[in-house]
């Protein structure tokens, strides 16, 4: 075997031996007018798909009365210088009776030695002869003189037993043992006798086989079924042209690195890789809030960074929208642009030169390997076909102005205002009832904790100032302007803040005091002083300061809440009539639980204004439409402006190979409709000499038997593909419709004679693997039950079926140890054979003993065949047969 090109193995790069069969009964003129007897070889070689063969053997059948009338047919055969074994297998009447104008001999009780059989051309002198004297045949036991069964049939000339030996002749290894045997038989003739097995699958079995394989392979795909190749069957570089998924490493990078389009790509990267940071900070509070600054050195909390990064990836797209769009009008073509548009997109920051690997003999080897692999795989033709039309689609040029709509869609104008629209304010109120409640609560149980006034005093003031505290940050985190406009204020607010906690400490130890006036005084003072600075803040700094953000005076108006709460508090825990309820254990609990609320209660409101504010709609908007518009954006400058001629290139290439998909797919729509309707028969009978037992078995497998031919038609389509790659290497494009048709056609013919001669049993030229039909053979041939028993017979047994009628017999040498047996079966079934004994075998249980070492000795085993059996060679009489020139003796 040799491999092609494509690593297809080629049964057709081999000279396999085969026989020549003529039968100059219906081909005599037809043999003359070849002039040349090697044309005739090169014709039959032709007729079976083969490139080259061994044809030295040739098996002539004739009329015994035409022989010498043939002698010129003969002399052509057998003076040509390829030809090295000739058979001659010669069916009718003995001469004597021809010549007496009698169909038979006269049953004489004596035997005439002057009776002639054969006269045997010159031309065969050195070839050898098979007399068919009755191709009916007898049951005849060598060394008796009479027959002991009569075959009947319509015809001398046709009957089962002579086409089973005509098939047994046209295995070489048979061919070559009976022509050894006969050739040293005196004359080199000898009258055939046979007992057969029979093999063949039925004509209408296999006309339905071939009908269901081609259905398959035609079968219309169902709607909805995946209409790309499978990613294993693509190699680049149509893997990059049909947008598959590619290594990393594989892919040519589009933008020119450090260009300007490449700055523009890694500047919103950039934004948005801020503005998820910031999302991940905000949704995980933690860092916000125990964060004095809420981002410490940050130039922006990371609200406000979150907001200006993506209202900043708004605004840029819109500009990168625009830009885009007048260069999808301006460089629009389906063809390869000039080079003034490459340099001046070269300039934009484009790296528009086409990868290595793209040319046009790179996109040959890629489609030869996805059309061959497809059709290894025994994808469906219609499968394949549509493969190649959405390739086709994937290919073709449209020009970059046809993707202005997918610009419109990945960068829409209602969702880029969405992003330029996102809410400036992350609504954090520190008046709501979430925030108020805590605090109020808080405050109470912390100053009424203690059990002094005292304690209670500073309980009360410590939880204001823890109000404070943890509430400052959240004042920073709700922050959208940068935080450096608020230094110097918020520094003041502090201060302030700072006098209303003392002015509120301050009057909670004055409730708690034994001499109230003075301390109540200060608190007055504080807390005026407090009011004061308040107000001034506002008009000279905190009105500007928080023009574009909330107020802090919240968290004023809440820290002044949790003092008056705790001026509640202290007097509640300080009540002698509450001590039975205010045990020890009790305060404790309060304390606890108002510690807890005081550090908890900022996390509530920051969750609550969060959810409100749903930053990760915008954050995931904002990342879609950026790096949608960018994919596209290199989508659009790698495949309409780069690879426009590899795509149109490819598009041309997978164009021809569909229509020539088409065209086979026509020539085998035309080959099964004519054998649908192909008429049933019933199954082949036993008959006398001929065994059909494996052929019954294979008429059961009808399915395998389809599977067997659908592999065959399958591999005789790649065959015809194979061929159209040179046409369309060349780019002989329009060559190939016709071509197609005709060799697919040719293909067909030549699959319909391969199967009429050698059935399903042996390999058709154009076939690659040969393992389903070895499995469909073996398993026919081994699981037979009566192959062992027939091959047992010696050559005295009278159930083989001599050819030639009970009064021939007088022709005949009827001494046993004259004659000569031939047994053949396929090597299908030697496993069987040698290894079978009692209870053994494919079925088990068969119950008899394995072939004795001697059958077995003599046993010749063909490759392939259609029939097995013993075949008895018997000599003729001296005198019987006379060599004679032509025209006379």
């Amino acid at each position: 075997m040799s491999t092609d090109t494509t690593g297809r193995t080629s049964a057709t790069a081999t000279a396999e031996a085969k026989v020549i069969d003529i039968d100059l009964r219906e081909r005599y003129e037809d043999l003359l007018s070849f002039g040349s007897f090697t044309e005739v070889q090169r014709a039959f070689a032709t007729s079976l798909g083969f490139m080259e063969s061994d044809l030295t053997r040739v098996l002539v059948i004739d009329d015994t009365r035409d022989l010498e009338a043939h002698a010129d047919a003969l002399g052509l055969i057998v003076k040509a210088p390829g030809v090295q074994q000739v058979i001659c297998l010669a069916v009718g009447p003995p001469l004597d009776d021809v010549g007496r104008g009698l169909g038979r001999l006269v049953a004489d009780s004596a035997v005439d030695p002057n009776r002639v059989a054969l006269h045997k051309p010159f031309e065969l002198a050195s070839h050898v002869m098979l007399w068919v004297g009755d191709a009916r045949g007898i049951g005849w036991g060598m060394g008796q003189h009479r027959a002991q069964a009569i075959a009947t049939g319509s015809s001398p000339a046709q009957g089962p037993v002579l086409d089973a030996l005509f098939d047994a002749l046209l295995t070489p290894k048979v061919f070559d043992r009976v022509y050894e045997v006969v050739r040293s038989m005196p004359e080199g003739v000898a009258s055939p006798g046979l007992r057969a097995m029979i093999g063949q699958v039925d004509d209408d079995v296999l006309a339905d086989a071939r009908v269901r394989a081609i259905d398959r392979i035609l079968a219309p795909r169902r709607h909805g079924d995946e209409e790309q190749p499978d990613g294993g069957l693509v190699t680049d570089p149509f893997r990059l042209l049909l947008r598959y998924p590619r290594a990393k490493e594989a892919g040519n990078p589009i933008l020119a690195r450090d260009g300007g389009m490449d700055h523009v790509a890694r500047g919103f990267r950039g934004q948005l890789k801020e503005a998820v940071n910031a999302h991940a900070v905000i949704t995980g509070p933690g860092p916000v809030l125990q964060n004095l600054r809420a981002g410490g050195k940050a130039a922006r909390s990371p609200a406000g960074l979150l907001t200006a990064r993506v209202m900043q990836v708004g605004h840029d797209l819109g500009r990168l929208r625009d830009d885009l769009s007048r260069m999808f009008t301006e460089y629009d073509s389906v063809h390869p642009l000039g080079t003034t548009d490459l340099l001046e997109l070269g300039r934009r920051g484009f790296a528009l030169a086409p990868p290595e690997g793209t040319q046009r003999v790179d996109l040959l080897a890629s489609l030869r390997h996805l059309v061959t692999g497809a059709l290894d795989s025994r994808r469906p033709v219609t499968e394949i076909i549509g493969w190649l039309s959405w390739m086709h689609g994937m290919l073709v040029p449209v020009g970059s102005a046809a993707r202005l709509d997918d610009l419109d869609r990945a960068c829409d104008t209602d969702r880029l205002q969405y992003l330029r629209d996102m809410p400036r304010r992350l609504d954090v109120n520190l008046l709501s009832a979430l925030a108020i409640l805590p605090v109020l609560v808080c405050g109470l149980l912390a100053a009424a904790a203690p059990d002094s006034a005292r304690s209670s005093a500073l309980a009360g003031a410590g939880a204001a100032l823890l109000v404070a505290v943890r509430g400052w940050p959240l004042v920073v985190a709700r922050r959208m302007t940068p935080l450096a406009n608020h230094r110097m204020s918020d520094w003041i607010f502090l201060a302030v803040l700072a006098l209303f906690i003392g002015s509120g400490a301050t009057a909670l130890l004055a409730v708690g005091a034994q001499e109230p006036a003075t301390l109540a005084q200060a608190a007055a003072a504080l807390g005026l002083l407090a009011v004061v600075g308040l107000v001034g803040w506002w008009f000279l700094l905190g009105k500007e300061a928080t023009q574009s953000d909330r107020s802090p005076v919240d968290l004023a108006a809440l820290v002044i809440i949790a003092l008056g709460a705790g001026c509640v508090g202290q007097v509640l825990g300080t009540a002698d009539s509450l001590d039975p309820v205010l045990s020890l254990p009790v305060r404790i609990v309060a304390g606890a639980l108002a510690f807890v609320g005081l550090m908890w209660w900022p996390y509530l409101v920051w969750s609550r204004a969060v959810r409100r504010w749903h930053p990760g709609e915008y954050v995931t908007l904002a990342r879609a439409m950026s790096e949608g518009t960018i994919a596209l954006m290199e989508d659009v400058a790698r495949y309409d402006w780069s690879l426009t001629g590899p795509r149109r290139a490819g598009a041309d290439l997978v164009r021809a190979m569909s229509l020539a998909f088409e065209d086979v797919t026509s020539a085998l729509t035309g080959y099964s409709d004519r054998l649908r309707g192909f008429p049933a028969r019933p199954p082949r009978s036993r008959e006398a000499g001929v065994d059909t037992d494996v052929s019954l078995r294979l008429r059961s497998m009808g399915a395998a038997i389809s599977d067997v031919v659908e592999a065959d038609v399958v591999d005789l389509i790649a065959s015809v593909i194979d061929r159209c790659w040179p046409d369309i290497e060349r780019e002989a494009l329009d060559a190939l419709g016709e071509r197609v048709v005709s060799e697919t056609r040719h293909g067909l013919d030549r699959y319909n004679r391969h199967l009429e001669r050698m059935g399903v049993h042996a390999t058709p030229p154009f076939r690659a693997d040969d393992t389903d039909r070895r499995e469909l053979v073996d398993a026919a041939w081994q699981q037979s039950d009566r192959l062992g028993v027939l091959l047992r017979a010696d050559v005295a047994d009278s159930g083989l079926m001599q050819l030639c009628a009970p009064e021939h017999l007088q022709l005949l040498d009827v001494d046993a140890r004259s004659a000569a047996v031939v047994r053949f079966a396929p090597r299908a079934a030697q496993p069987s054979l040698v290894a079978r004994g009692p209870g053994t075998g494919a079925g088990g249980g068969w119950g008899f003993d394995p072939l004795p070492s001697a059958v077995l000795g003599e046993l010749e085993w063909p490759e392939w065949g259609q029939v097995a059996g013993v075949l008895r060679l018997v000599r003729m009489r001296p005198g019987t047969v006379e060599t004679v020139l032509k025209g006379g003796r």
